[in-house]
């Protein structure tokens, strides 16, 4: 694995840092429980597998609103303790929870979020015999769901039926499960220290291997639109290793690489629009970038150092950062106390326009099949949208902040401080007068068509667009 970019990257220049102290969500106290990750993000919610003496709650938290988290209501639809959870990526309000409990929750969040616990889940998914241990939604189909279990199986479910497809058995206990591209294969880390690649449909194994031969966890994720994936593990030192493999031919990894020696488990987050690897695992304080290519894995930048030792971690998706400011990804984080913010961001002198050398399309919200057609034998790639707020109709002006404002920046305290006056005097405002100041700002400056079906403001001063995350 190099060490050096090979190729000029147009990400070489990210900048990874914390988000400001006004930007966290406080009193957050994530599960800890063994290997668990406790996260998961759409863009719209965070859900946090909570750590209490009650059986599995998980709270719900709303991604654009840090502050500190006191008495939050409560999904509570499990007899045991949540291990596993993830956003149905066509449904910022959809999530799936798995439990100790043997079963899989679905539950649909009102669009105004949780007012109360609740304890009705819209789909009760049942069928392992043992605790399921890691799930994954369909990337390309609506309501389809894989899940993975201590039971030794794999198994496809339709959530509109709440009805088990397909169940494939592996030799080992899961640990953790991706889809392909297209979401026609899936690929598994088993406890028997073998990966093993799955076609579901055909309820058949395709191909299996060794792969790392450490006792502990390892976990798995897919490289985007190729025929590689990465799997990160131990080795029996208890060296913590990164494994790049290719699907068509498992018999050995393409690329292997020791990351360090530690004891906590490695979570490798993808982001196929830019082709990064995030690894960042339990206890760790930094997390490490990588930009992998067709014949090579780089190291993207240095290893970003966060604050407090980590519990787990998670991947906003693209649609809720601040695109004209050049973030390219958000990572959350999980400490003892908190969930923290990791902006990486590409620093441009500019951000009247948008980057499109940094965002292409990315996933979109629509499915691109329905269950039935995928369980027909049906396969397509994933509806892509631009991610130009002018193109999507977003405003804009909103999302523009100058290099001196970024979290990454030495000036971005004192403009922090400033921010946080002016808020604190616009709360104690009445909203008569707030929305006055608001009109007489509009009104203060011509307006030019877009091109798009609506009208903004003409361009002053990048600096005058910046208005920081509530």
């Amino acid at each position: 694995m190099s060490s050096r970019f090979r190729v000029a990257s147009k990400y070489k220049n990210t900048v990874g840092t914390d988000d400001k102290r006004d930007n966290w969500f406080l009193d957050v106290t994530a599960s800890s429980y063994g290997d668990d990750n406790p996260l998961a993000a759409s863009a719209k919610w965070i859900a946090v597998s909570w750590n209490s003496a009650s059986a599995g709650p998980v709270a719900f938290l709303p991604l654009n609103s840090p502050s500190k988290v006191k008495d939050p209501p409560f999904l509570q639809g499990h007899s045991k303790r949540v291990t596993t959870l993830d956003f149905d990526p066509f449904d910022d309000n959809r999530l799936a929870t798995g439990s100790e409990d043997n079963t899989i929750c679905v539950w649909n969040i009102p669009n105004e979020g949780l007012t109360q616990t609740t304890t009705n889940p819209s789909a009760n998914l049942r069928g392992h015999s043992n605790k399921v241990t890691t799930l994954k939604w369909h990337g390309s189909a609506s309501g389809v769901i894989a899940t993975g279990s201590t039971d030794k199986t794999v198994r496809v479910w339709d959530v509109a039926s709440s009805s088990e497809k397909y169940n494939v058995s592996l030799s080992g206990m899961l640990f953790s499960l991706d889809w392909n591209y297209n979401s026609s294969l899936i690929v598994a880390t088993t406890s028997d220290k073998k990966i093993a690649v799955i076609d579901p449909r055909q309820q058949k194994i395709v191909s299996e291997a060794a792969s790392h031969e450490g006792a502990k966890p390892s976990f798995v994720t897919w490289l985007g639109n190729s025929n590689r994936f990465c799997t990160t593990g131990f080795s029996k030192m208890r060296e913590r290793q990164l494994f790049i493999w290719d699907s068509t031919n498992v018999t050995k990894p393409v690329r292997t690489s020791t990351i360090d020696s530690s004891t906590g488990v490695v979570v490798p987050l993808f982001d196929q629009d830019t082709n990064q690897l995030y690894l960042s695992g339990k206890g760790d304080t930094t997390v490490r970038v990588y930009e992998v290519s067709d014949n090579d894995v780089t190291v993207g930048s240095a290893p970003t150092p966060s604050k407090g030792i980590q519990k787990g971690v998670t991947r906003v998706p693209k649609r809720a950062l601040n695109i004209m400011g050049c973030e390219i990804n958000r990572l959350l984080r999980a400490t003892d106390n908190e969930i923290i913010p990791c902006n990486f961001v590409v620093p441009r002198k500019s951000h009247r326009d948008f980057a499109d050398d940094l965002f292409p399309a990315s996933a979109s919200t629509t499915a691109a099949l329905t269950a039935d057609q995928w369980f027909s034998g049906t396969d397509k790639d994933p509806i892509l949208q631009s991610l130009n707020p002018a193109t999507s109709g977003a405003p804009i002006s909103s999302q523009i902040r100058t290099d001196a404002e970024q979290p990454w920046s030495s000036s971005s305290s004192s403009a922090s401080s400033s921010s946080n006056n002016s808020s604190s005097a616009a709360s104690s405002s009445s909203p008569s007068t707030a929305a006055s100041t608001t009109s007489q700002q509009s009104t203060a400056q011509p307006t030019v068509n877009l091109g798009w079906g609506g009208q903004k403001k003409e361009e002053p001063k990048a600096a005058e667009y910046y208005t920081p995350k509530k």
